[in-house]
């Protein structure tokens, strides 16, 4: 046991730490526990799911203290302590899960579930030189090669999961097949750009090797103007069902040992084809221009200039196309550990690992569950985010009558400070419980 522990610390402390994957859920004895593990069994025999919220929030670099400043009353955009407290390349990754209907039955060791979810995943990896360029201009990088280099996954979707689980003696497996229906999509496919003014003449030499993608409720227009749209709040019933479809596994085994239980798991193995209201705008160049000046462009409101938008779209050399692409959903792999240490009390521990686009991500969290009396249940969590010791988590789930309440967060303090913090995480819901289930051993 001490052997396995000192080993799961060495693979979290190696590289770089993210904690996307949930650490509460893992030993909630929640039916959500199966988005984790889909070899989970419920303890009732019948769960209605409820609608429940699930975020999850998680940036490096500036915190909101660093960009907005007080002064006199009046809260202010700091570009000079927002670029201070960048990092040479800097990331941002949004998680939002609407779970609108759901439900889970128990017959014999065969455990049977449907649920529905509404998904919204983003991520943004940028570099210093890009956010400096924005904000200033490139008059700062005069003679300079600027690296613009940038990687943005954003998109949305809706997906009807089917799950089966049984249990072979003191092994289970499990898995769910998810039929998932595109909403709304933005992707760079490649995000190679860079820029360099000449300290003699001012020209401006622009090298690309770049294509964006963009589907549904996501519209990029550069016919007058630079404009981008995509609002997951539009989605209405005659959006839920499009021609973007795709398909993805769960997978999961449990080892029930007795006092200690070993899980593996591998969920969100899948993609979507994105073939509905699709642009794509491509630029492989090597050009130079001459008298243009980016520092009013970049730095102004708007970018609702038709004459310096003309320049730019020859500049980059855009060409545009309505070709069919696919987004591989963000993968995450885990390793449980959970330890029966008193009637009422439960350790844990769980290592996991994420891949979307072009990163990988590994998280470490540690967690206790106790049940002080029948209708309740509270937990603790520790986990280690990015580099970061100072993640704890609280959560409890009460039963009153068939009602299970739940809340929790792998990171409470970030509540009551959320100007410094850089990890917001949170899962509220509502269950209906029937028919306490005797798992057997």
């Amino acid at each position: 046991m001490k052997q396995l522990l000192v080993f799961l610390l060495a693979f979290a402390l190696s590289g770089q730490v993210f904690g996307q994957a949930e650490t509460l859920i893992y030993g909630s004895h929640l039916a959500q526990a199966t988005s984790s593990n889909p070899a989970y069994q419920n303890e009732y025999n019948l769960v209605i799911i409820g609608t429940s919220l699930y975020q999850n929030t998680f940036f490096t670099g500036p915190t909101v203290g660093d960009a907005l400043k007080t002064n006199n009353g009046q809260t202010f955009f700091d570009a000079q302590s927002f670029l201070n407290a960048l990092d040479e390349d800097n990331l941002f990754r949004e998680q939002l899960n609407l779970h609108t209907f759901g439900g889970a039955v128990n017959l014999g060791p065969l455990r049977l579930s449907l649920n529905h979810n509404f998904r919204f995943e983003a991520q943004a990896v940028y570099s210093k030189e890009l956010a400096e360029l924005a904000l200033l201009g490139n008059g700062q990088f005069v003679g300079d090669t600027v690296r613009l280099d940038h990687d943005l996954q954003l998109f949305s979707y809706s997906e009807l999961a089917v799950g089966g689980a049984i249990r072979l003696g003191k092994l289970q497996v499990g898995a769910n097949l998810k039929w998932l229906n595109g909403i709304g999509s933005l992707s760079t496919e490649k995000g190679q750009l860079s820029l360099y003014t000449d300290p003699g003449v001012y020209d401006i030499t622009f090298i690309s090797d770049y294509r964006v993608n963009a589907s549904s409720l996501a519209s990029l227009s550069l016919n007058d103007s630079i404009q981008f749209n995509f609002n997951p709040s539009s989605v209405d019933f005659n959006t839920l069902i499009t021609k973007n479809q795709g398909i993805a596994f769960d997978l999961g085994v449990i080892l029930d040992l007795g006092a200690v239980e070993l899980s593996a798991s591998a969920v969100n193995l899948g993609s979507i084809k994105w073939t509905e209201n699709v642009s794509n705008y491509a630029s492989s160049a090597n050009l130079t221009y001459s008298g243009l000046d980016l520092t009013g462009l970049l730095t102004s409101d708007s970018l609702d200039f038709p004459s310096t938008v003309d320049t730019l779209k020859s500049l980059i050399n855009l060409s545009e196309t309505q070709d069919a692409y696919s987004t591989t959903l963000p993968a995450e792999y885990r390793l449980g550990l959970r330890f029966e240490a008193g009637e009422k009390l439960y350790l844990g521990a769980v290592l996991g690992l994420q891949t979307f686009g072009e990163q990988s991500y590994k998280t470490l969290g540690f967690y206790a569950t106790f049940a002080p009396i029948r209708i309740l249940n509270l937990q603790a969590s520790y986990t280690v985010v990015n580099d970061t010791y100072t993640n704890l988590g609280l959560g409890g789930a009460l039963k009153l009558g068939p009602a299970k309440f739940y809340a929790m967060t792998d990171n409470f303090p970030a509540l009551f400070n959320p100007k410094s913090a850089r990890h917001f995480q949170g899962r509220i819901g509502v269950n209906l419980v029937f028919g306490k289930k005797d798992l057997e051993k």
